[in-house]
């Protein structure tokens, strides 16, 4: 795969050429391979093929050291997210751990600790010869958790062979020079962000392996960025005043809803050239578009892919008519065959050869894909179905308010809105209820406000809705009242 290949194929056609940039500093192909080498003969000392292999290591260099030496050596790797990890190590219960820090608890028996002096020994001293044994492509290579957005994440596991496809499969959705040297912002822990940089070298361009700053990205001639809607907002907020879109950057974007507004002010600020996709870690990419579609419809998530089939059902599994609000299924070449050790979760999500991802949504006669919002996440705001996220974005307009995120709970018997709000000043709650029942279809959309310190996020900057729903459990639980003024939870 990748890891065997990959970089290995473009160090022989041109070794010298850029496979890494970090900041101010470049590494070739040929260095790289060296490096990957160095790192895979020593874990190989300590590690036997087949090993379950965590790595929880924040310097991105590093980590992508330590996730392709471990491919090369025939490890399992997973990378972790450092905010969730005493949770996903008890998820993936892995044979070993590979972090920059000291941890606690049973799985500290099992630690290697990667500091920056081992990293510098290691490259500096270690055997730079390939591994005697390769991996073959039906061999497992890698496992990836999901979101976790609606409680314990599940375990997908993925072959050598399978990493190829999704690597090689998605290539040709990006605009052209997008690899060339790309800048991917997504979590390494997500399928996205662990296939885009090994696209990026199958295809012989650069990593860009640095914080997304503007300055950096011109400096750095960075041709394409992969980040999420919520990744998106960050960077377009740091953009100098007057920004015009780079010539040679495009932008591809995913993973949840996008308001009108994002969309016009990346497309007019930072890259003309803009996609949005839509898939999953389980099926693939499934619907790519123009990020303009946005324009007319944000629910809009791209067009359904050739060769792949999406239709929205209702409760009986029955196809609807299309421009019908249904759950979403999906059927695709890449799908997997279903999560790892975890049959209540297959029955659920893996149905008569369909994958069921949670969403709720139509597709058209045209092929376009509308996402409402998840199965267990759409509110019912008097007696209209919408996306949180369509509250969130007014929500996101009121002065004071930083960031929100947007639940519903049954409390007695009833269905009620919450929306958790982070706020940097003083915030009329009643204005902003106000606005909100302004600008919905509905016309009604009661919210009991809770102030809290943060919103809990996963690493694709989706809102941990069920995280917000066991605190708001938690007060109203203890007789507090919720209305009007804001709470703190």
């Amino acid at each position: 795969m990748i890891f065997v290949d990959g970089v290995a194929h473009h160090a022989i056609r041109n070794p010298q050429a850029m496979a890494v940039c970090i900041h101010n500093a470049d590494v070739s192909y040929e260095a790289f391979d060296r490096n990957i080498n160095q790192v895979a003969n020593l874990l190989a000392a300590r590690l036997n093929p087949g090993a379950r292999v965590a790595v929880m290591v924040d310097n991105q260099f590093t980590h992508w050291l330590l996730l392709l030496a471990l491919g090369r050596l025939g490890a399992i790797s997973v990378s972790l997210d450092p905010a969730k990890y005493e949770m996903l190590l008890e998820v993936v219960r892995p044979d070993a751990v590979l972090t920059d820090r000291a941890l606690t608890g049973p799985y500290s028996a099992v630690e290697m600790l990667v500091t920056p002096a081992w990293l510098k020994e290691t490259l500096a001293s270690g055997n730079p010869q390939p591994l005697a044994r390769l991996p073959r492509l039906d061999e497992p290579a890698r496992i990836i958790t999901s979101s976790g957005t609606t409680g314990r994440p599940k375990k997908i596991l993925f072959t050598h062979g399978d990493v190829i496809r999704r690597i090689k499969g998605a290539y040709g959705l990006y605009p052209p020079g997008h690899n060339d040297r790309l800048l991917s912002l997504m979590g390494v822990d997500t399928l996205g962000g662990f296939t885009a940089f090994p696209r990026t070298w199958w295809l012989g361009g650069t990593a860009c392996l640095f914080s997304p700053i503007p300055a950096l990205i011109i400096a750095r001639n960075v041709t394409g960025i992969l980040a999420s809607p919520r990744q998106m907002q960050t960077l377009v907020k740091r953009l100098p005043a007057g920004s015009r879109p780079l010539p040679n950057l495009s932008v591809t974007t995913g993973g949840h809803r996008m308001s009108r507004e994002l969309s016009l002010l990346i497309r007019l600020r930072l890259a003309s050239t803009a996609i949005v996709m839509y898939g999953s870690t389980e099926a693939g990419a499934v619907a790519a578009g123009p990020l303009s579609l946005l324009d007319r419809d944000p629910d809009v998530t791209g067009i359904v892919l050739p060769g792949h089939e999406v239709e929205a059902v209702d409760q009986a599994g029955r196809p609807v008519a299309p421009g019908v609000v249904g759950e979403i299924r999906v059927r695709t070449q890449e799908m997997c065959a279903g999560y790892l050790e975890d049959d209540a979760a297959n029955a659920r999500h893996f149905r008569d050869g369909w994958f069921y991802p949670g969403d709720v949504g139509s597709v058209s006669a045209l092929g376009e894909l509308r996402i409402l919002g998840r199965v267990d996440d759409v509110l019912n705001a008097g007696g209209v179905k919408i996306a949180p996220e369509v509250i969130e974005e007014i929500l996101m307009t009121v002065p004071g308010i930083d960031d929100v995120g947007v639940f519903s709970m049954t409390d007695a018997g009833t269905a009620n809105l919450w929306a958790a709000v982070v706020a940097s000043g003083p915030v009329d709650f009643a204005a902003a209820q106000a606005l909100v029942n302004r600008r919905m279809a509905s016309g009604n959309a009661p919210l009991r406000f809770v102030s809290v310190p943060s919103i809990p996020r996963n690493s694709m900057g989706k809102v941990q809705r069920f995280e917000l729903r066991a605190q708001a459990a938690a007060l109203s639980s203890s007789g507090r009242p919720t209305a009007p003024a804001a709470l703190q939870l």
